[in-house]
């Protein structure tokens, strides 16, 4: 059983003019999954000739140029590795992070990460509609790997579920609850008592499988900058089970 693994990263750009096609730099990448071992179990060579400027996101205190690679890699921990150069070994960064794959198929109702983004748009013909997008589900999904939003932006959530509970019919029924909720400095929440601070989204799902996506956006136009927490909850009304996952994102 094999679980993708989706690496998105930013490479900051210091200055660019948006009315050009791209930035003129040549730029070696690198993506790598390593074991336990410190064994490498998959790598991602690229050289880029040239940064497309639509791919480049603005935040008040960095440009990003945003992309993403996918590995499939066996459930256990892992650690990945981003690594990036400019010619001429001018500029070299390198990020790792130890991450924890998980088995999705266990015969229960599981979730995946949460994926934010920038945009999420059907796509007809299960190609990228913008540069730098990932495909999942003929979805076409601007990824956000910083997790940094402005307050006028909307904010994109993509998620999958797995082993939902079927009834007699085969048909799935669930329920999604998703808060945005603002921190205070010490990792609690603000907003609470009767405060109307904060996002919440509610719907239901379902239909004829056990497997299933869902996209949704929040409006956070009303919100103060700061730093929040998303938790977003699942109750599947089959088999009586409630999944949820939480991610930290900044609004500026």
């Amino acid at each position: 059983m094999q679980t993708d693994v989706l690496v998105h990263y930013g490479i900051p750009v210091q200055s660019y003019n948006p009315e050009e096609h791209e930035v003129n730099l040549t730029i070696n990448t690198g993506t790598f999954l390593i074991d336990t071992e410190n064994d490498v179990l998959i790598e991602r060579r690229e050289t880029l000739y040239g940064l497309l400027t639509s791919q480049i996101t603005t935040f008040d205190q960095v440009s990003l140029w945003v992309d993403t690679n996918t590995l499939s890699a066996a459930p256990g921990t892992h650690e990945i590795s981003v690594e990036f150069e400019t010619l001429g070994g001018g500029t070299v960064a390198v990020q790792r992070r130890e991450v924890e794959v998980p088995n999705y198929r266990r015969g229960e109702t599981t979730m995946s990460d949460l994926l934010l983004a920038y945009a999420v748009e059907v796509t007809e013909d299960g190609e990228p509609i913008n540069p730098g997008d990932v495909v999942r589900n003929d979805l076409s999904i601007s990824p956000a790997p910083w997790s940094v939003f402005r307050t006028k932006q909307q904010i994109h959530l993509y998620f999958e579920l797995y082993d939902l509970g079927l009834n007699a019919e085969g048909r799935s029924d669930y329920e999604v609850e998703a808060k945005l909720r603002p921190k205070d400095k010490r990792g609690g929440f603000l907003g609470i008592g009767g405060s109307d601070k904060g996002v919440s989204v509610r719907f239901d799902g379902g239909g004829n499988f056990d497997v299933d996506n869902q996209s949704l956006i929040l409006d956070a136009s009303d919100q103060e900058p700061g730093l929040y927490k998303l938790v977003v909850k699942v109750r599947d009304r089959n088999s009586n089970k409630t999944v949820e996952k939480e991610q930290d994102l900044f609004l500026e």
